[in-house]
């Protein structure tokens, strides 16, 4: 009984670990998307396509209930991904809506 319960225990340690990683993948996208749009020269179209090029690479698993939406400013680039993180077995845990905003100066345009 005992070594069921710890096998329990460290499915749910695991699932909550692989969501936690999943979330920081998609903020290293965001991050990227964001860097992206803000070089000069960059656009909003720019910011999205590099965010969705970074979550299929690194997170393909997602890229289907990932949404990613750029703004352009003057002095700030941001990109901000939502997404629906699904545990490994459906029956360890409750499915996590994470929203992740990432920014970056806006570079000037020559």
């Amino acid at each position: 009984m005992a070594m069921g319960v710890a096998l329990l225990l460290t499915l749910l340690l695991v699932n909550a670990l692989l969501m936690l990683y999943a979330r920081s993948v998609l903020q290293h996208a965001a991050d990227i998307g964001a860097r992206s749009g803000a070089r000069s020269g960059g656009t909003e179209n720019s910011c999205e396509i590099a965010t969705a090029e970074a979550i299929e690479r690194l997170a393909a698993l997602y890229a289907g209930s990932a949404g990613v939406e750029c703004s352009r400013e003057a002095l700030v680039t941001s990109a901000t991904v939502t997404a629906l993180l699904k545990p490994v077995l459906s029956n360890l845990g409750p499915d996590w809506n994470v929203t992740i905003r990432a920014t970056s100066a806006t570079e000037p345009v020559p």
